[in-house]
This record gives C-alpha cells, structure tokens and sequence, in this order.
C-alpha cells in the first residue's frame, strides 16, 4: 500500500485493543455531545487504523445504523488517540502532551499566515475507566495519506509538489513563534535539545532491551553522538517548535491541492534544534533496503527531489544557510538513532503483544536495527575522515599559537593540552584526553570545572564553615552567610542541580514558565481546608532580582548528565564535605526532588519542589523509627489516616538527617493509611511541612558523639499534624513502590555498591588514621568525623547483611536457572 484515504483504511480493532463502545459513548455525549447530530447520537461503531506503530489511534462514527462507510452521507466521524495498554515508560506515549500542543498550535493566528494545518483537538479525557488509558478525540481529517516516499502512483510534476508542500509545511512549522502562545513555550527549553536527545534516546533504548543485550554497534553510535553534540547547542539562536517525527505518512494531503491539511503524531513535539526535524524528515534518502522502512529507490523517481534540493527549498523558505556537513552528519546519525531506539521499543511491545499495528514485529526486528545503525556509522565515519582532511590540510603561516597554561594540563605532561583528566584519563598523542569509560569531552571538562571550583572556592572556605558547626551554642544550628556566597558562585558558573538526568528534566518545563513569571513559591503551601503548612517560599519576582530569577532559570534543570557521569561528577564534588550542598547535589534533598519530580503533581512540584530546585529550601525524609527494623518499608507503624478532605497524621520518627536545618521547610512522611491491605500496599508518602501544627523536632541525635550540625539528624514526633488531601504523593498504598522505584535489572549492583563503599571508604580512613597516629582520632583533623560518617553508611541506607542477601538471593536465583533442565 503506498497512499490511503483516511476514511478507508480503519479496519476492526486488534484483540489487544478492543475498546468499551458503550462507556466510551457515553463519555463522548457528555463531553462532545453539542457537536453530534441528535440522528447520529444513538449508534457509534469503532475501527482502528492499521498504520502506524505508537499510539493506539481509532476512527470514531456516528450514525444511524452505525455506517462507517467513508462516503456515507450521514455520518460523523472523529479520531481518537490513547496511550498503548501494557507497561511503558512514564514518558512515553504522552497523549496528554499530544493534546496539549494540538491546542496550542490550533489557536496561534498570525496576520497573514494561514493556520498551520492540525486537527481541531475537542476532550481529553484522563479518566483511565472509560477504556482503560487516557485519551483525546480530535477532528477527523479526510483526505490522503502517502506511506512510500517514491509516490510510484503519482505523476513527476505531483511528486514535485507533494514534496515541495511537505517543505514548506515544515518550514512553516519552525517559523511559528515559540512566543505567540505560552502553551507552546512551556513545552520545553530550548538550550541543550541535542544533549537532551541523546539522553533520552538512549534511556529510552536501554528501557526497551532491559530483558535483550545491548547491540554493540548502537553503544558505538551512543557515544559518538554524546562527543558530537552540536557547538550552539547550549544556547540556541534560533530554537523552534520541533515536530520530532516529521515524516511524508504523517501528512494528510487534500487530493485535489496536494497542499498539507493535517499533520498528525505530536507525541514527540518540544522545543529545540530545527535541524533535528530536517534530518528526521530526511531519513528515507539514506535508510537501508529494508522492506520494512520507506527508503527511497536510487535512482531517484522523476521528480522526487535530491535530498540536497529538499533542504534547499527548506532553506529558501526559511531564509536560512545549511549547516556544515559535519553538524548535519550529527543530525542525521541522531535521527537514525532515534529511529532505532522507537524500533526497539515497538520490538519490546510486539513480544509483548502490545504493539499497535499488525505488522510490529517485522518492522522493528534486530536486523533492521542492525541495518540502521551500520548505515548511521558509516555517515559518521565519512564526516570524520572528512573532518580529518580539512584539519590536514596546511594552515597560514600567520597562525599565532597559544601556549599552554600550566593549570589545565595533566599533572607532569606539560604542553600536552585540553582540561584536565581528574585522574580518570590519560593524555593520548593527539594532545586529548582518553578515559577508560571513554566520557565525553563536555563531561571532561564539566569535571575539570567542578575540581577547579572546589579546588579554588570551597576549600579555602572549609575552615570557616567547620569553625561555627563544631562551635558552642545556638549560632551552630545556623547557616553561615559564606555557603549562599558559595552557592551563587556555582549557579553562575553553571555548576547547579548536576544531580538532575536530562529525561527528568523534560518532565519539568512547567516550573520554568512559573519561575519566569515571578510565582516561585508562591502557592498556598499545603495546610488547604485543613489547616496548617505555609508555602515553599521563595516569594514572587517583585521581591527578587531579575537577574536572580534569570540566572537561576539557566540552571534550574541541571545539565542533562547521566547516572555514570554523574558518578564522575561526585567524585570531583566528594573531595570536600561542604562541596555537594554548595551545588545542590546534597542528601537529602537531592532524593526528595527526584520523589518530587517523578510522582509530585503540578502543584505540589510549583509549590516545594520549585524551591528546592533554586536552592532557597532545604527538606526530609522521615522513614526511620525507633521500635521496628526500618529499612523495611512494610515494617514502618506510622500512620496516615484520611479524614474528610485532610489526612491526619501520627508517629515517631527518627535519624530524619536535615529536620534540624534552619532551612528545612518540608518532610516527606512515610506511614501507613490501610493496614488491612497486602503487605506492600499498606504504606503511603505524604508532604508535611515542617511548619505545620503538630510537627514538633524532639532532639538532635548523635552519631559518634557528633551531631552534624548545622545539618543534623532529628527525632521528630508528629502529634495529630493535619496536611490537605493533596499532598498525598502519587495516591494511598503507593509508598512502598515510591520507595523501591529504580532499575531491576542494577538491583545487584546497587546492592553490591552500598555494600563495598562504605567499606573501602573506611579501610582508606582506617589507614590514614593509623598513619596520623593520636592526630587522627582527635579534632584536630576532618578524620575521626569522616570515619563516623563512613561507618553510618554501613546502617544508614540498609544494613549490610541486607543488600548481602540481596546478593545471596540473586545469585542463588541465577544457579537455579542455569541449573534448570532445558526443553
């Protein structure tokens, strides 16, 4: 099939897919009721569309006797959208967003510019009764879809003008101002979009393969993107609302004009890099011959466009010069990339059964996945030699050299160049720097960074700040001036939230939007008709400077690393103890915004976790108690009692590490709401602030005989304290997954990594100590309280014989597999 009507080509709906007519239609009269005529209201007959492999996508028609003929006269027809059933990635397949940008782009209008060309979205609705997933229904677009890219059915002088309208489509696209609509703004920042591409693809790939291997060419891809990413990519100049599968069948062409009606699938849409959308939309120029995927014939059929004369017309519309060949080369192995990361998710719910279309399995299968990424390598490979070439080639001899400064080269190799390798890489004979986890040159050199600052900025300052938390009296449990001096020094050179991976930052661009329009904090906290609780703070722009509130916008989503550059970072950050607070990289704030950005809602997220992002509050997390093994969540007897539109909540909670700060504005409490529940659904997370009527921080407890001020570890009783209904985190019963959320497949690893860090921290300690002699267990030295620290980590996060039988489980778990007789 290379063309279709949208009308015709809906066929019942696969098994895996079957939808609740009735429900259905009765939600539809409430909702959209006003746009059916009263003939048609009485019968609704669904067919799903075989095309496409995402979102599960139906046709919807009203009418007597339920006709759903394409040319019946007395019909009315919609499309309806939803999320594909079965486990997937948070995410992924965001109708919501879908319809989100659908209602935006519908109502941008430009004095003389048409409308750009979308379905009119008419209800969302998020109610997962109605058929089981959220959803929305939109207009539904008659007229023609073309699948193959070399239009065999159609004249040259068509093929001409089916790709020209296609062009300008997009063009017009990227022509629409981010600003007209602030819907349209909020769908993400514009600074780091390839960076942020790279993460999330390949997040999104490793997700897919969790129970598969890797394919080792797609790791070589991977890393050659993340040291390739474009050099305007942290600051724009001319970011767009970027479509993010642009494709020939994800048009409706009116038959007649073969001008764009309609451009379907926005589930991908953000702000970003144009580019990435001009490369994806020229994907079948280069793709293998696959039968699977839309590749163009070569030689190309009369009147297709090269691809060089496709992006000209682009360009031409948008009044723009192509980018160099070796940027587009970065574009178009993203693009290939991306495709090989959604075939490998479509591959994942085919085994599953969950694909949308019947033909899932075969068109995302390893071998096409293979023949992909071999393709997107060779391109690379041929921008590299390219690359290579031109810095071969003899330069002026007026070129003036730059020494090398002293303080950015590899400790003993003088002259060598680049930043420095922080003791992880060593320097190669082209004057870079090789790792043995090969990170990127910008990891490299956020690195370096970090160890300059803590080297040059928060050492200098330990003295000082060391003085007033072991000093006597009440100033101890106060903050010295000199770390907010510190943490705006970080957030200026953009060293801030480095905690935070790209895929959660994507989750967020909403706070953005209500930092920049000066409502930072400014909800009315959490007490609600309850009572009790004060917002996060932070206050509105009026009462801060727009500098702070500009500088504090860059910064606020972190820089996209991920989870083992991240490592990397605190390693360079673990050289001081005051280091990681300086760039808002501390426990335990730092797990409270990750609880907070995966589970909190919009509100809850604006009111605390906006705060804690800039820095302004502090938080923690109470969990532990006296009488029971707490590091088991179905043993916690704290309770959460729902009454009318409050939750009540009573315990006794203690090691609360950081109640104790003067900042701590927030608790996230652990406690039970059923207990007559199974056992892992008993418990629930709820917001307290800390300011809250019944809320009462008993004492400070001692860890070796040191309190860890001005930080502190807390008893914290809470008698009868009264939070809105709202601030339930993710619903009743879903504590102690909340608590365990992570990667299954890293559960070993994780247990072996707490198990053996602290332990090898201490026996370095232990031999330092002993080297110091009686210096090391007095106070005139960092060592006896980093030993105490050290040996807590041991109980603090589990204790080890825990995370042991872990590994004891696992392991035995795996004998038996291998043991187990094959059929």
């Amino acid at each position: 099939m290379s063309e279709f009507d949208t009308g015709s080509a809906a066929l019942p709906p696969r098994w895996a897919h079957q939808l609740n007519i009735a429900l259905l239609q009765t939600s539809l009269l409430k909702s959209i009721g006003e746009q059916i005529p009263a003939q048609h209201r009485e019968h609704l007959s669904i067919s799903q569309f075989s095309h496409g492999q995402s979102n599960p996508t139906y046709l919807l028609t009203f009418g007597p006797g339920g006709r759903t003929s394409a040319t019946a006269p007395a019909s009315t027809k919609f499309v309806l959208r939803k999320k594909p059933p079965g486990m997937i990635m948070v995410s992924a397949h965001a109708v919501e967003r879908e319809y989100k940008v659908l209602t935006a782009l519908a109502a941008v209008q430009v004095h003389g510019v048409p409308p750009f060309p979308v379905p009119r979205p008419l209800v969302l609705c998020e109610d997962v009764t109605v058929i089981g997933t959220p959803f929305y229904v939109m207009e539904f677009a008659d007229g023609k879809i073309f699948v193959d890219p070399n239009l065999p059915s159609c004249s040259a002088a068509r093929r001409s003008d089916i790709y020209h309208s296609m062009s300008d489509t997009l063009a017009q696209l990227h022509g629409v101002s981010v600003s007209a609509s602030p819907a349209l703004a909020s769908l993400g920042q514009p600074s780091g979009y390839c960076t942020r591409q790279v993460r999330r693809w390949t997040t999104q790939y490793h997700v897919a393969i969790a129970d598969t291997a890797a394919l080792p060419e797609v790791l070589q891809l991977i890393e050659w993107l993340e040291g390739h990413i474009p050099a305007g990519d942290r600051s724009p100049s001319q970011p767009a609302v970027v479509h993010g599968d642009y494709r020939l069948d994800n048009l409706v062409y009116d038959p007649k004009s073969l001008t764009v009606k309609a451009v379907l699938d926005w589930e991908l849409c953000t702000i970003g890099d144009p580019w990435a959308d001009v490369a994806y939309n020229c994907l079948p120029y280069h793709l293998p011959p696959m039968p699977s995927l839309p590749k163009l014939e070569h030689p190309l059929p009369v009147g297709v466009p090269t691809e060089e004369e496709y992006v000209g017309w682009y360009c031409k519309a948008r009044g723009l010069a192509r980018p160099s060949a070796q940027a587009w080369a970065f574009y178009m192995a993203l693009a290939m990339f991306r495709l090989t990361s959604i075939l490998a998710g479509v591959q994942a719910r085919a085994r599953q059964g969950n694909a949308s279309s019947a033909h899932a399995a075969s068109a995302s299968a390893i071998s096409t996945q293979r023949a992909l990424v071999a393709v997107a390598l060779s391109l690379v490979a041929d921008a590299d030699k390219a690359a290579a070439a031109e810095a071969a080639k003899p330069q002026p001899s007026s070129r003036v050299s730059t020494p090398v400064s002293s303080s950015s080269s590899s400790g003993g190799n003088g002259g060598s160049g680049g930043s420095s390798s922080g003791g992880n890489g060593v320097t190669t004979a082209a004057g870079g720097v090789s790792s043995f986890i090969s990170l990127t040159p910008r990891v490299l050199s956020l690195r370096a960074q970090v160890e300059r600052f803590v080297r040059d900025e928060v050492i200098p300052q330990e003295e000082t700040l060391t003085a007033r938390a072991h000093s006597e009296g009440p100033l101890r449990w106060t903050i010295h001036p000199q770390m907010e001096v510190l943490k705006s020094k970080a957030k200026a050179a953009g060293l801030w939230n480095l905690w935070l991976p790209a895929y959660l930052a994507d989750k967020l661009p909403h706070l953005l939007e209500t930092l920049k329009a000066g409502a930072a904090g400014s909800g009315g906290g959490s007490g609600g008709s309850g009572g009790g609780g004060s917002g996060g703070g932070g206050g509105s722009e009026s009462a801060e400077s727009r500098s702070e509130v500009e500088q504090d916008a860059k910064v606020l989503l972190g820089g996209g690393l991920s989870n083992l550059e991240y490592a990397h970072i605190c390693e360079a950050m673990g050289t001081s103890l005051w280091a990681p607070e300086v760039f808002n990289c501390s426990a335990p704030d730092t797990g409270n915004m990750e609880v907070l950005a995966k589970y909190g809602t919009a509100l809850q997220q604006t009111t605390w976790l906006l705060p804690l992002l800039r820095g302004q509050i502090r938080s923690c997390f109470a969990m532990t108690e006296k009488a029971v093994a707490s590091s088991d969540a179905t043993n916690i007897q704290a309770s959460i009692l729902r009454d009318g539109r409050s939750y009540v909540v009573e315990g006794v909670k203690w090691w609360t590490s950081g109640a104790m700060d003067p900042r701590c504005r927030l608790a996230i409490f652990m406690g039970k709401t059923d207990p007559s529940a199974v056992p892992h659904k008993q418990q629930s997370m709820v917001l307290v602030p800390m300011d809250t009527p019944g809320v009462k921080i008993v004492r400070a407890m001692m860890v070796f005989g040191y309190d860890d001020a001005p930080h502190g570890h807390a008893e914290v009783h809470f008698a009868g304290v009264r939070v809105s209904a709202e601030n339930m985190l993710l619903g009743e019963g879903r504590g102690f997954e909340i608590a365990q959320a992570g990667q299954q497949a890293c559960t070993g690893a994780i247990a072996a990594a707490k198990v053996c860090a602290p332990n090898t921290a201490l026996r370095v300690l232990d031999a330092a100590i002993q080297a110091h002699g009686g210096m090391g267990v007095c106070q005139d030295t960092v060592l006896a309280n980093m030993w105490a620290g050290a040996r807590t980590l041991r109980i603090a996060d589990g204790p080890d014989e825990v995370h042991l039988g872990t590994l004891a489980k696992l392991e035995l778990s795996r004998h038996r597999a291998a043991a187990a007789p094959r059929l």
